[in-house]
């Protein structure tokens, strides 16, 4: 059954259940419920009806950690980790059992909205953010709550919906900007068509519209600066789009301008093998999701090679792809999840990523959370082990959220050159002059073809500082998947990809390491990888030059 019929159906079959309600506008909190559902949005996460088992069973699993109910109600449970919380208090798990399509999935989602409203919930539970996904997910699947529910539920139900979109309608005018104040604004204006108050479509339209611009850059980049943010903004505005059409609404100017500057820089954060980029808090993939994101593109338009607001750099070589961090650390209030990782690059081709960041985990211990986030995680130089960029320790915050950046880069210049031939990309940054008087200089090449990529790095004095010596550390951390097998000659690594495609790596003039590394995107957990390492001794100044060279398999 397609998406569009089972809409149809579900909200046919509630029909009858909402004709036995009146229509009420959202005054107070103690208002009766809405009549009806006017719509609902489309859902684009195509959950897996397998999951839902172990949910019968009582087992929560998000990102890589799961909870037993045990017995007693899962919302009173202690979240082990934010992101745990997060994901069960947003009902992210009912795209699973929407997708079992049994009587049962849908008896014991009802259940589960049951439990929520009448457990004792955490603060987090109702953090703005989470407020608005729970919101989302409740209008998206209320189909399969309300297709074969009793009128008794149904009033419940939808009486939930009018209390948490006066919740947020309250805290809207008083948050400060941020991802969390875009979501909540998405989300009363969807609680606004489905439960049609005119009125209220109006006044959150509005503010959505004059958020927009600000949350998504005039290169269609994320304030945030993280790849998984774009691509959840792009389904959530995609689905808002669907709900104004479904109500015979024209979408606001501001919503469709906002995705056409979306999809092209979709397009340049993704790699060859159809994956995001592992910068600023990006994790693993979701590439079904990635792809109807795109396929709903009708300009298809062409990845954005040069994105100066949002700070990232894309060179394009046949099927090889290449994308570089070159900006600097987003706004405080939307660094919780940034990274030291400026200068930093991934590249790979069609059969899978070769250089790559180690990447953000999903949930996990803070422990990991911070190490993913430093600069020694990413592809890039240092000296030593340190980061260019601090972040400010709050103890509340440090309990919710990551911890803001407070410092990073105050200059990152970028001069690039596309030639018939190959495409040249200088960058440097002062993240490291303040505390070492360093300033990180790199330059990269890549073949039109895609073959082969040059790079030099040097780590020299700053203009007006005098340089402390420091031991400069330069990694490649290498995607986990590949086979890496040092050279007799001491300076090349061999790099053998899934299919067989052999590259290799070498250094001029400088011996290179093949270390431990680890590598957090993997949708199964942390996995073990390597990386390469170059420490080229000698103090500031030192230049090290390296290729990267795709060589016919054996």
């Amino acid at each position: 059954m397609n998406r569009q019929m089972h809409h149809s159906l579900a909200l046919a079959g509630a029909g009858g259940v909402f004709a036995r309600l009146r229509p009420r506008r959202l005054v107070r909190r103690t208002s009766p419920a809405p009549g009806r559902l006017s719509t609902t949005p489309p859902a684009f996460l195509a959950g897996d009806g397998a999951r839902a088992e172990a949910l019968y069973s009582g087992v929560f699993t998000f990102g890589q950690t799961s909870v037993d109910a045990d017995g007693v109600s899962i919302f009173e449970k202690p979240a082990p980790d934010p992101y745990w919380a997060a994901q069960l208090h947003g009902f992210s798990f009912l795209a699973d059992l929407a997708a079992a399509e049994t009587a049962l999935a849908r008896a014991f989602a009802r259940a589960l909205v049951e439990d929520w409203a009448a457990a004792r919930r955490p603060r987090a539970a109702h953090r703005p953010a989470t407020t608005a996904r729970r919101l989302i997910n409740w209008l998206t699947y209320a189909p399969i709550l309300l297709i074969d529910a009793d009128p008794a539920f149904a009033t419940r139900f939808l009486r939930l919906l009018d209390k948490e979109s006066l919740r947020l309608k309250r805290r809207l005018p008083f948050m400060a900007f941020g991802l969390p104040r875009v979501l909540s604004g998405i989300a009363l204006v969807q609680s606004a068509l489905c439960l049609d108050d005119p009125r209220l479509v109006a006044s959150a339209s509005g503010r959505l519209a004059a958020d927009l611009p600000r949350m998504i850059l005039p290169d269609g980049g994320p304030a945030t600066r993280n790849p998984r943010d774009l691509l959840v903004l792009t389904l959530d505005l995609l689905a808002l789009r669907e709900s104004f059409l479904r109500r015979d609404t024209p979408p606001p100017g501001a919503l469709l301008k906002t995705l056409d500057r979306i999809w092209p820089m979709l397009r340049a954060l993704r790699h060859a093998d159809g994956t995001l980029a592992l910068f600023n808090g990006m994790g693993t993939t979701d590439r079904d999701l990635l792809e109807t994101a795109l396929s709903l593109d009708d300009a298809r338009g062409r990845a954005v090679l040069n994105a100066p607001h949002s700070g990232y750099q894309r060179l394009e070589g046949r099927n090889a792809v290449l994308v570089m961090d070159c900006g600097r650390a987003p706004p405080p209030g939307m660094s919780g999840e940034a990274h030291a990782g400026t200068l930093s690059f991934e590249f790979g081709t069609r059969a899978g990523r070769l250089i790559v960041n180690c990447g953000a985990p999903d949930g996990g211990s803070p422990d990991r959370r911070r190490a993913a986030r430093a600069a020694a995680a990413h592809s890039t130089a240092v000296p030593g082990e340190a980061s260019p960029a601090r972040y400010l320790a709050l103890p509340l915050p440090g309990r919710l959220l990551d911890h803001p950046l407070r410092s990073g880069p105050r200059a990152v210049d970028i001069a690039r050159e596309d030639g018939p031939d190959a495409t040249l990309l200088r960058a440097s940054h002062d993240g490291h002059a303040r505390r070492f008087g360093l300033v990180h200089e790199r330059t990269l090449r890549l073949s039109a073809d895609g073959s082969l990529l040059e790079g030099a790095d040097v780590l020299k004095a700053a203009p007006g500082r005098r340089a402390k010596p420091a031991g400069i550390r330069l990694a490649f951390h290498l995607h986990p998947d590949l086979r890496a097998q040092p050279l007799e000659d001491g300076r090349s690594i061999a790099l053998l990809l899934p299919d067989d495609d052999l590259w290799v790596f070498s250094a001029e003039d400088h011996p290179i390491a093949l270390e431990e590394s680890v590598f957090f995107a993997d949708p199964a957990g942390p996995r073990r990888s390597a990386q390469i390492v170059i420490r080229p001794g000698g103090g500031p100044g030192a230049r090290v030059t390296w290729s990267l060279r795709r060589s016919a398999p054996d």
